[in-house]
């Protein structure tokens, strides 16, 4: 009897599956789009341009960390991270709408607006994603919850990047039907993020500065002060950079030395 109730106590809460179900189809929905994104583009102008192509569409996903990642931080401290998102789900699933209009319209600038549009809501997500988590488990189970949150989040990340081509392929380059999958991924994200238990604001009074460099520089001489922490964001850090570098460059390579095709190359 002791051990059943040991076994429930340490039992991650209801909400913390719920915001694990929610991040994992966002960081899926974000790999699956984008790879989209780059393949059209590159049968529509051609493979010679494939390198071009997966460099600006590398450029213009990570532009929106760089400019709203303090703002989204600070808005995480002043309003309710549930709240924050439930409205960052609800535009992702407007974002992908739009998506899907613009592979039917065929147009480019479109299509690297909505990368970039789909990038931003992602940076207003990731504070309050991890914001949240003290808040709807222990203490106790913070380094557990953690671990499973990073977790879902890569695995997302390796099966977006391989389930692109596979729909693709499936649905024989027809990209708007694509992305229309992932406007229901969207929506079954939104649904789920419903059921995140309501958490109060947090009642921080900090702004943001316009000049996004200036809170980047500001956050960062502050972390210096902890010499652990600070090794451990650069870790962190690099580790992504090395991961998002590979990840674009891959398709061109497979195209221009491998001679395979994007989705391919995508695999």
């Amino acid at each position: 009897m002791d051990t059943a109730r040991k076994d429930d106590s340490d039992k991650l809460s209801a909400s913390f599956i719920w915001l694990n179900i929610t991040q994992f189809l966002g960081a899926l929905n974000d790999n699956v789009f984008k790879l989209l994104i780059v393949f059209y583009l590159i049968t529509v102008q051609g493979q010679s341009n494939a390198g071009v192509i997966s460099a600006i569409a590398g450029a213009v996903f990570v532009i929106p960390f760089l400019i709203f990642s303090a703002l989204s931080g600070v808005l995480a401290d002043r309003i309710s991270k549930q709240r924050i998102i439930v409205i960052v789900k609800a535009l992702e699933v407007g974002v992908m709408l739009i998506g899907t209009l613009a592979f039917f319209a065929g147009s480019t600038p479109g299509l690297y607006a909505v990368l970039f549009l789909m990038a931003s809501q992602s940076a207003f997500f990731a504070p309050s994603k991890y914001g949240i988590v003290p808040e709807i488990v222990r203490k106790d189970q913070l380094i557990t919850a953690n671990g499973y949150l990073e977790s879902f989040t890569y695995l997302a990340v390796i099966m977006g990047t391989a389930l692109a081509p596979f729909l693709a392929q499936l649905m024989t380059l027809h990209y708007e039907r694509v992305a229309m999958v992932c406007v229901a991924v969207a929506a079954v994200g939104l649904v789920s993020c419903l059921k995140i238990q309501k958490t109060m604001p947090a009642g921080s009074s900090d702004r943001a500065s316009l000049i996004f460099f200036k809170d980047i520089w500001k956050t960062m001489t502050h972390i210096r002060q902890d010499s652990y922490l600070f090794m451990a964001v650069l870790g962190a850090a690099y580790f992504m950079f090395v991961g998002a570098f590979v990840q674009i460059n891959i398709i061109p390579y497979g195209i221009e030395v491998l001679k395979l095709t994007q989705e391919q190359s995508g695999y």
